[in-house]
């Protein structure tokens, strides 16, 4: 027995070296064919190691010119984030380069002469492209709105177009990633690395200029920065000197726009005449008008009082007709029934909501006609179709879209909520409030006393509210009464009456959750508005949309609560 022990001790020692040199290759093998799939994973989003480079940053041999063109802003930097994409969302994550957005979605360039070195099509970086420039070192451009059309092997030189800033992918908005590899696989700081080259990145949401596209390194003009604060005029301006920006390029998010065939529905005339004719009076692309009728009647095509009770070829409310609407045939009426009144109608109050404040002024107006991003994105789309255009900048001109537009406050919702009340309000106002924001994205750091903002930070490029924000605002709605952004400082106000008891909760009442259910300070993570029967009106999660849960399930009723009446229950 005992020298049978020994034999397989012996033989053990003698495999053993074997077996760890196998699972030594083993090792080696599954850590290199890991690196490029690795590497597919760290676009924007998702990352492996901290990505730090320890070695100095070196010039490249050779100008180098910036990868985007026209007005751009830099929106987020190199370095460990919290993962706004719906993939992996909230997670803590390396983002390996630098994002650039431009004021309207455009031509992105090779900033040196090189050779396509990949090709990538995926969920997470979407449509990339990778050049190798010399030097061992690889620029990476990622969520193109296009599949590439090149090839490994192809050559391009600098300033050629790579493809047109898009959405592609595991994003919050448009923009370019911008990826810089020393040696295959190693990502390093962009910032760090165009710096080197002579091209000074301004600081985050601090606009600058680049060069067109067909614009090569070392050439005049092609490290032009020319930085200027976010409130500066647009990019072009034209012979007598006023500044004019392009439409701003739909989004993803569309809806009657993404039919199977979603062809440019035809103009009558008398439309286009009056499409002309409003454009010519207000400065705006006839476009932009034709998206609107597009998407509200079909261009006359089902021209009918709708549920909400909107009328005529625009879709007016009868009473924002009276207070807004304009004689367009000047017949000395105003009819919300009239074609040409009707169009004209609509380009005032584009204008009047900021359509000539650059392409973010643009995106404001038209969600200011319906608080939808899909409905933004459709008019868009069929303004697009009818073949684009510009429109003039007669102000202070707002940043552009996607990543770049955080922080920009959008209109006050709910037109049809009665005025915010001075006698303090009832929770039936709080709770109409609430209801009147069902449907609207979710968007961290969104939402004010005025109603859905652009989101910041992980909900940047995205209208709407998150859960504070919805809550502080609909209870101003309701009382007058501001709240701070924050779940937990709102858990813990002094303002209100505090409701200890769950069984005394009323509609109206605002409820945080502490969800690691100790209820102290910093653990109130959530909140909502109690609507009744159990149910309660919240933002959840990013991604997602305002909508109603269900707070007798186990997830919410474990969880620590902290309730706070506003305002009592009467009629409204």
């Amino acid at each position: 027995m005992k020298k049978g022990l020994w034999i397989v001790a012996g033989l053990a020692a003698l495999t053993t070296p074997v077996v760890l040199v196998m699972v030594f290759v083993m090792f080696l093998t599954t850590v290199a064919g890991a690196g490029y799939e690795q590497q597919r994973a760290q676009q924007c989003i998702v990352g492996g190691q901290d990505g730090a480079w320890n070695g100095s940053v070196p010039a490249i041999a050779g100008p180098v010119r910036w990868p985007v063109t026209g007005r751009w802003t830099p929106t987020s930097e190199f370095g460990m984030r919290v993962n706004p994409g719906a993939k992996e969302y909230g997670k803590y994550k390396m983002h390996n380069g630098l994002d650039m957005a431009m004021s309207a979605p455009g031509p992105v360039v090779a900033v040196k002469d090189g050779v396509i070195k990949r090709i990538l099509v995926d969920g997470l970086g979407g449509n990339q492209v990778y050049i190798d420039i010399g030097g061992s070192t690889i620029v990476g451009y990622s969520h193109l709105r296009d599949r590439p059309t090149f090839k490994p092997g192809d050559r391009v030189t600098a300033g050629q177009t790579v493809g047109i800033e898009g959405a592609t992918g595991n994003v919050s908005g448009p923009h370019l990633h911008f990826s810089v590899q020393q040696g295959e696989g190693n990502f390093i700081n962009a910032r760090t690395w165009l710096d080197a080259q002579g091209l000074k990145v301004p600081a985050l949401n601090q606009w600058a200029s680049a060069p067109g596209s067909g614009v090569a390194a070392g050439t005049s003009g092609a490290h032009a920065t020319n930085v200027t604060s976010s409130s500066s005029s647009s990019a072009s301006s034209s012979a007598d000197g006023i500044s004019s920006a392009n439409l701003p390029m739909p989004g993803t998010n569309r809806s009657a726009s993404t039919s199977s065939n979603p062809k440019p529905i035809p103009i009558p005339a008398n439309w286009k005449r009056a499409y002309d004719a409003a454009a010519a009076k207000y400065g705006l692309p006839w476009t932009l008008l034709a998206g609107i009728g597009a998407e509200e009647t079909r261009q006359g095509q089902m021209v009918r009082t709708s549920s909400a009770g909107a009328q005529g070829p625009t879709q007016f409310m009868p009473a924002t007709f009276a207070a807004e609407g304009v004689d367009g045939n000047g017949d000395g009426k105003k009819d919300i029934q009239n074609v040409d009144d009707a169009i004209h109608s609509t380009a005032a109050k584009l204008v009047r909501d900021g359509a000539k404040q650059g392409p973010g002024g643009v995106r404001k107006a038209i969600y200011a006609y319906n608080h939808a991003e899909w409905y933004v994105n459709d008019v868009l789309y069929w303004a697009q179709v009818y073949g684009g255009g510009s429109v003039p900048i007669s102000g202070e001109a707002l940043p552009g879209q996607g990543c770049a537009d955080q922080g920009m406050t959008l209109p006050t919702v709910g037109g049809d909520l009665p005025p915010v009340p001075a006698d303090g309000g009832n929770s039936s106002l709080i709770v109409q409030a609430a209801r009147s924001a069902l449907g609207t994205p979710y968007a961290w750091g969104g939402g004010t006393i005025h109603g859905p903002s652009m989101g910041t930070g992980i909900g940047a490029g995205v209208v709407g509210y998150d859960c504070s924000g919805l809550t502080l605002w609909a209870v101003y709605r309701g009382t007058g009464i501001q709240l701070p952004h924050k779940a937990d400082e709102i858990a813990f106000t002094s303002k209100g009456q505090v409701i200890p008891d769950k069984s005394k909760l009323q509609p109206g009442d605002v409820i945080a959750f502490s969800e690691e259910g100790s209820g102290r300070r910093g653990s109130f993570g959530h909140i909502g508005i109690y609507l009744g029967g159990n149910q309660m009106i919240h933002a959840p999660v990013q991604g997602q949309n305002v909508k109603v849960a269900d707070i007798s399930t186990p997830y919410w009723s474990s969880m620590r609560w902290s309730i706070h009446r506003f305002a009592p229950a009467r009629a409204a």
